[in-house]
């Protein structure tokens, strides 16, 4: 749960589909006992419809909210060796009711608006292809992949909190009351 809305179903189901199913980058999980993460990652490469997609269900943005949120490299559990999903799972969604259905939908919009005033944008996304300067087609579907990816942290702002806006955060550093 995250503040009033109940994915626990949804969790259940996806945590199933984790275990027995068809699921992408298994190789960022492997990888997870070297480096903690990529099984954050993982997670989130796998939560349900991939960005590009005009309709997302209420549950699948908060899971995916509150699995990115939670993959902030200053966090401290970043430092630490990965202790499986259901751990990840049980910290990303305590982490998440500490900040709150705003908190999560102001954290994703801030880190949009960090990534807009950055000089140079992050030279490597573990979720995406890297580009290829030398291919203007492959350049191409980077830079759209990278705005699905932003399009969806978005969407799943608007579901927690519909009054906050990326303009609201840009525009305004005042708090925004819960």
């Amino acid at each position: 749960m995250l503040g009033d809305l109940d994915v626990n179903d949804y969790v259940q189901a996806w945590l199933r589909h984790l275990a027995t199913g068809d699921v992408a980058r298994r190789d960022l999980l492997l990888a997870a006992a070297e480096d903690s993460p990529s099984g954050g990652y993982f997670l989130i490469s796998n939560v349900g419809l991939k960005p590009g997609f005009a309709f997302a269900a209420t549950e699948q943005l908060v899971l995916y909210a509150v699995l990115t949120v939670y993959q902030d490299m200053d966090l401290r559990w970043v430092e630490r060796p990965w202790q499986g999903i259901d751990h990840h799972l049980q910290h990303a969604f305590a982490y998440a009711n500490d900040l709150g259905r705003t908190g999560v939908a102001r954290v994703l919009l801030e880190r949009i608006a960090e990534r807009s005033a950055a000089p140079q944008l992050p030279s490597h996304n573990p979720l995406l292809p890297a580009p290829s300067p030398a291919d203007p087609a492959k350049l191409a579907a980077h830079d759209r992949a990278v705005a699905e990816a932003i399009d969806r942290d978005i969407q799943a702002a608007a579901r927690l909190y519909p009054s906050l806006s990326l303009d609201t955060i840009l525009l305004s550093n005042e708090p925004i009351d819960e």
